[in-house]
Formats: C-alpha cells, sequence, structure tokens
C-alpha cells in the first residue's frame, strides 16, 4: 500500500494555513483602523499640493483618509487636507502621531507572527526537499495554466500536485486504462440493446410451422434472423468479457505501472505544490 502524501507533504497545510491567515489580518487591520462614511462626491478636492477631481472620502483614520476620485483611489494625510476637512473629522495632531505608531507597531507584530509561521514551514520543507519517496498518480489533467507541468491526482491525497519529469510511460498508461474504461461502458451499452432486440426478435418468431410454403419461407427467414441475432449478442458478450478481463489486469498492474519516485521541491506555481519525479520505484 503507498503513504499517502497527506502524511508526507504535511508542509502544505502550513503554507495553506499562512495564506488564508494573511487576508483575515488585513481584514481585521482594516476594520478596526477605518471609520466608513458616507461622503457626497466633491468636484475639486485639494491637498498636499494636488488637486483630486470627483473625489469622495470613503474612509478615515486619526491620521489619513482614503479617497476614491477620477484617478483611481489614493491615502491623504489628514494634515494635507482643507481645514474644513480637517474640523470635520477631528483631526489632532497629537492622536495621528499615536495612531501611525499603534498601527507600525501593530504591522511590524503580525509581519513578525506571518515570517515566524514562514520560518516553522521553511524548516519543514528543507527537511523534505531531496527526500525521494513512492507517490502514486491516480489521474493527469494536462493544464496549460500549470506552467507546462502535469498537475496529477495522488493516492492518498485530497490535493493535486504537479509533478516535474513525469514519464511518459506512466500518462501512456493511465491514458489506456482510461480509453478502455470509456470503450467497456460504450460496448457494454450496445450488448444491451442488441441483447434486448434479439429478444424481441426471438419472440415473435411463431411457435409453429405454416403449411403455406411462401408463409413458411418466410417463418424461416424471420428464424434465422432471430438465431442470427442471437448468435451476434454471444459473440458480444465473449468480446465484452475479454474487454473486462484486460480491465482487470491493468487494475492489478495499476500500483506498478504508476508509481514514481519523486520529492516535493518546496515551491508552488498556481496554488499546487511542485513535485520533482527522479524515475520509477
Amino acid at each position: 500500500m503507498m503513504p499517502s502524501r497527506g502524511s508526507k507533504a504535511a508542509p502544505l497545510g502550513l503554507t495553506r494555513y499562512v495564506m488564508k491567515k494573511i487576508p483575515i489580518i488585513l481584514l481585521l487591520v482594516a476594520l478596526s483602523t477605518f471609520a466608513q462614511t458616507n461622503e457626497p462626491v466633491m468636484a475639486v478636492l485639494p491637498a498636499g499640493g494636488q488637486f483630486y477631481t470627483n473625489a469622495q472620502i470613503t474612509r478615515v483614520t486619526p491620521a489619513y483618509a482614503v479617497v476614491i476620485y477620477d484617478g483611481g483611489s489614493v491615502q491623504l494625510a489628514l494634515s494635507n487636507l482643507p481645514a474644513s476637512c480637517q474640523e470635520k473629522y477631528g483631526y489632532d495632531p497629537v492622536k495621528a502621531a499615536r495612531f501611525l505608531a499603534d498601527e507600525k507597531q501593530r504591522v511590524q507584530a503580525e509581519r513578525a507572527a506571518l515570517m515566524a509561521r514562514q520560518a516553522a514551514y521553511n524548516r519543514a520543507v528543507a527537511s523534505l526537499v531531496g527526500t525521494n519517496r513512492p507517490v502514486q498518480i491516480i489521474s493527469i489533467s494536462d493544464d496549460l495554466s500549470n506552467g507546462g507541468i502535469a498537475r496529477c491526482a495522488v493516492q492518498g491525497a485530497s490535493d493535486d500536485i504537479l509533478v516535474k519529469n513525469l514519464p511518459d510511460a506512466v500518462r501512456s498508461f493511465l491514458n489506456r486504462k482510461r480509453q478502455l474504461a470509456a470503450d467497456i461502458n460504450s460496448f457494454n451499452d450496445k450488448v444491451q440493446a442488441d441483447a434486448s432486440a434479439a429478444a424481441r426478435a426471438q419472440a415473435v418468431v411463431p411457435a409453429y410451422a405454416s403449411t403455406d410454403p411462401d408463409t413458411l419461407d418466410a417463418q424461416n427467414n424471420q428464424r434465422a434472423q432471430a438465431n442470427l441475432m442471437a448468435l451476434n449478442v454471444k459473440e458480444e458478450q465473449a468480446v465484452l468479457a475479454r474487454m473486462n478481463n484486460a480491465m482487470r489486469d491493468l487494475d492489478a498492474e495499476t500500483a506498478d505501472r504508476t508509481t514514481i519516485m519523486a520529492f516535493p521541491t518546496g515551491e508552488f506555481f498556481g496554488g499546487f505544490e511542485i513535485w520533482n519525479c527522479v524515475g520509477m520505484p
């Protein structure tokens, strides 16, 4: 039984944790430091020697305001806004300086926490890089968005990985198995349809032979056609049985034919962990 990638590539979970925490942290910072406003649009807003047309103040802190205008959005210090705006938003240089100091300290603390998590992840990955282990490939989906690297579903893992240098033999085997499965499904439908048609043909064959020569010939032709249809179904069922046997043989070979030796590189692309294949076991 192949070991699951989930048990050997735990750093991926650390990465997701870090990636998930970053937007949450930024959101909490935004919610705690910004006050929403419903200000009207100003034709021109002078600030710091610049003029912003069709400007609207959307968020305000003790130190600065966020403004959207024709050119996009900008963060402006309250000290650079007109006196009427400063008075309206209660600008106080002392409070502004304290706010900026607190914000800087908060950002530094969050950055330090993120760096600590990243460092822990890097140490975990470093312990795995270069360590080859068997990985069983379940399926491959080639996607141009993956930078030309094969995206693979792996036995025992819930998430796909990207595999560099994947052997063509693995791809060919999985393609063959997938095509055979599709052929079996399609041919099975045909066999069932033909079997139903043959059964209906047998059901309408007269039980007794007619004494009329012309009618007897027609009955014989009908019976011959029904027998031919039944014989064709038997031949098709034999072919289907051989196809199923071939699939069982492929199933028995799957683990050996699709297991590679690979290691996590510690790199990611498009949110997927990149592994490097060094060959077959």
